[in-house]
């Protein structure tokens, strides 16, 4: 429980904080109109961006895990099922870019309890090269924790860079980045007993992101530096979605690999070892809607001063002074 916390309240501030930034422009009654689409009950980005794109879903997940090279591989496969939501978010205001990732998911099934928490935000500048693209930086920081009674991983990375080229468009993203920070906290568990720990390391990775509706695509490497007899911990992680009228179809994958050990008998021989965890889930789509906000439909929502009246009509909103 004590390896764990760590990343636990590390996350559990991203969450807070991604709480804060999403609610800080929401709609709200003193606007003097209601919000209407969930674009705009979800705004993070209404208003606040001129190019925005997000994705997600809320539904169920059907999980499996494998492990190869631990001192408990004849568990073979693990089946779960879990309730499961997921998001990715980009968003582009002038220099200003930022990018947010984030997932959860709970449930359980025959290698017990099961369950999963990670977010990835950054934020920073993009060069403006040409109008929808450039190369971008970012800090930002990213944590997760997710397994179950044969698997447990998790790392804390705070704080972390990312350089990279993106191409953001009102319906389609490409974003190719490198990343380099330090592991606060972080574990590599598998099987019964084989354990790992990650922390006090620096890590060196990076990110693919490719959304062109219906299709969404993240795929994100983590190469761990270790020192010891140990070497280094790679985590891979792919997701492919595709969009389905109101639903979501998505396929995750989660591959780690690393040498382990046994507190009681030291290195273990048939090391590396490889896990697997994957699932295939389906829910609601989270309303994947780009958006495109021009200046001068952000200055008519702008509340009119004391004693102006807005005309409701089918035109465009008009302030009337007195």
């Amino acid at each position: 429980m004590s390896s764990r916390s760590p990343i636990a309240v590390g996350i559990a501030s991203m969450l807070v904080l991604l709480g804060i930034v999403r609610g800080a422009s929401a709609c709200g009654e003193e606007q003097g109109r209601r919000c209407k689409a969930s674009s705009e009950r979800e705004a993070w980005m209404e208003g606040r961006f001129d190019t925005a794109v997000r994705s997600g879903s809320t539904g169920g997940r059907i999980s499996t895990t494998r492990l190869q090279g631990s001192d408990a591989d004849d568990t073979g496969h693990g089946l779960g099922l879990t309730l499961s939501g997921h998001s990715e978010r980009y968003g582009a205001h002038q220099l200003f870019n930022v990018r947010e990732a984030s997932f959860a998911f709970i449930g359980g099934g025959s290698l017990g309890f099961e369950g999963g928490l990670g977010a990835d935000i950054a934020a920073g500048l993009r060069v403006p090269v040409a109008r929808y693209h450039g190369p971008f930086f970012r800090l930002g920081m990213r944590g997760h924790l997710l397994g179950n009674d044969k698997l447990y991983t998790s790392l804390l990375e705070i704080p972390q860079l990312q350089l990279g080229y993106q191409v953001l468009r009102t319906d389609q993203v490409f974003e190719l980045a490198g990343r380099v920070g330090p592991v606060l906290a972080g574990r590599f568990n598998t099987g019964d007993d084989a354990e790992r720990k990650l922390g006090k390391a620096f890590e060196m990775g990076g990110h693919l992101a490719v959304h062109v509706a219906p299709i969404h695509f993240e795929l994100e490497h983590t190469h761990v530096l270790m020192d010891g007899a140990l070497g280094d911990v790679d985590l891979l992680s792919t997701q492919l979605c595709g969009d389905a009228w109101v639903l979501q179809l998505c396929v995750d994958t989660r591959v780690g690999r690393g040498d382990a050990a046994v507190p009681e008998l030291g290195v273990l021989p048939n090391n590396p070892v490889t896990s697997y965890f994957g699932g295939l889930s389906i829910g609601v789509r989270d309303d994947m809607a780009p958006m495109a906000h021009d200046r001068g439909r952000r200055r008519d929502r702008r509340r009119p001063p004391k004693g102006a009246e807005p005309v409701k009509d089918a035109e465009p909103a008009m302030v009337i002074a007195e």
